[in-house]
């Protein structure tokens, strides 16, 4: 074997050997999306708190009892809530089971700024894992992407 072969082998050892070391996370934005407005739907259009402690991933469901929820989304949609809330963008957690999804709601003249975790994957699915609500438009980043299809809780 030459010296080319020798470092080529080395070179595709290497690469195999990597390969079951790293885990490829996949990934699906619009399925994400989807659940995003199923539970914003639930949680701030129709504030039904039974429904959206139902959709929040196990471990949220462990870590926050049903009455915070309340709570939580109490505080973030009063005195008014959304009467639609669109998904309109996404941003992947590079190297985590871990999706962003960001909403808009509307209610007349008044907006309302979410921001939704999701934790899942394209194959395992997707649970909303953490809500945050935020005064104005969240600021860009350089991994946040618009959604190809924008998704709506319905009228």
């Amino acid at each position: 074997m030459n010296k080319y072969s020798k470092s080529l082998l080395a070179i595709i050892l290497l690469a195999v050997s990597s390969a079951c070391f790293f885990n490829v996370i996949k990934h699906n934005q619009d399925k994400a999306a989807i659940r995003a407005v199923e539970f914003a739907e639930a949680a701030f259009v129709e504030r039904n708190v039974d429904k959206a402690f139902s959709l929040l991933a196990p471990v949220s469901q462990n870590y926050y009892s049903k009455e915070k929820i309340a709570e939580l989304l109490i505080t973030m949609n009063s005195p008014t809530s959304p009467a639609v809330v669109t998904a309109t963008e996404f941003e992947p957690a590079l190297g985590q089971e871990l999706m962003s999804i960001f909403l808009v709601g509307e209610n007349g003249d008044e907006k309302f700024y979410y921001r939704l975790e999701l934790l899942g994957t394209e194959p395992k699915g997707y649970r909303v894992s953490g809500l945050f609500r935020g005064r104005g438009q969240y600021p860009p980043s350089q991994l946040r992407k618009p959604l190809p299809i924008k998704r709506l809780t319905s009228d």
